[in-house]
């Protein structure tokens, strides 16, 4: 649902500067010929520039600040997606023998096997692989190299020969290697 509401707040953000350049443009035209070429031909210098000769007026005021509000939605958006997808991740284990764990409710190494054991009976739902990818990224970065190397193999399943699963892979025995 997270995912959700920073995909809507980025794409409100993305019309509010959309809305903006377009009105922009209108205003930088309106002032002259000279004005709408340099605002559309040197966008963010052009744009600027405009904006602080021409600040006075209300209009390009309020063009300029939709601009900065659609800026900030689309990173508040973003920032609200990353957040939701490292919290996802964070929380997510998976074991070596394909069951998945919450680390939410398994609190102490007994709850944890419990889990793993119960994981395990339900089988292992489907992944793509940014998902797998992410969950071995995850493991790598806890210093769980058994976990990440099994989601990094399991990704270069979904994209065989894909250059990150293979440096990840290759990377993560390496390490292994060097522990032993």
């Amino acid at each position: 649902m997270a995912a959700l509401i920073g995909i809507g707040i980025l794409l409100f953000g993305v019309f509010l500067l959309t809305v903006s350049g377009i009105w922009g443009t209108l205003l930088a035209f309106q002032e002259s010929t000279g004005w709408g070429l340099l605002y559309l031909l040197i966008p963010l210098l052009g744009a600027l520039a405009f904006v602080v000769r021409k600040w006075r007026k209300q209009t390009v005021q309020t063009s300029f600040l939709f601009g900065v509000l659609g800026l900030l939605l689309v990173l508040g958006g973003a920032m609200v997606g990353v957040v939701h997808e490292e919290a996802l991740v964070s929380h997510l284990k998976v074991n070596p023998d394909g069951a998945e764990t919450s680390l939410l409710s398994a609190t102490t190494n007994s709850d944890v096997s419990s889990a793993v054991n119960s994981a395990g009976q339900t089988g292992q739902p489907t992944r793509t692989y940014k998902q797998t990818m992410s969950i071995g990224y995850a493991a790598y970065n806890q210093e769980d190299y058994q976990t990440a190397l099994i989601n990094f193999r399991r990704a270069l399943e979904f994209k065989p020969g894909d250059r990150l699963a293979t440096e990840a892979i290759q990377n993560t025995e390496a390490i292994i290697q060097q522990q032993q």
